[in-house]
């Protein structure tokens, strides 16, 4: 506890990959939406963000 973790999302149209420390824990493929809103969220504990980045992906 009280370590930070990095939290990684690649999305490439329609896929998306979720990456936790460099270890790819979830992702989607064929989604319908290709742009919109990035949320973040917790559900029941206290959550605390740093270095938000935003970079475009190479084709």
């Amino acid at each position: 506890m009280g370590e930070w973790n990095r939290l990684e999302a690649v999305c490439r149209g329609g896929d998306i990959a979720l990456f936790v420390n460099g270890e790819q824990v979830n992702g989607g493929s064929d989604g319908s939406f290709t742009e919109g809103k990035i949320l973040f969220q917790s559900e029941g504990a206290e959550i605390f963000f740093r270095r938000i980045e935003l970079h475009p992906l190479g084709k």
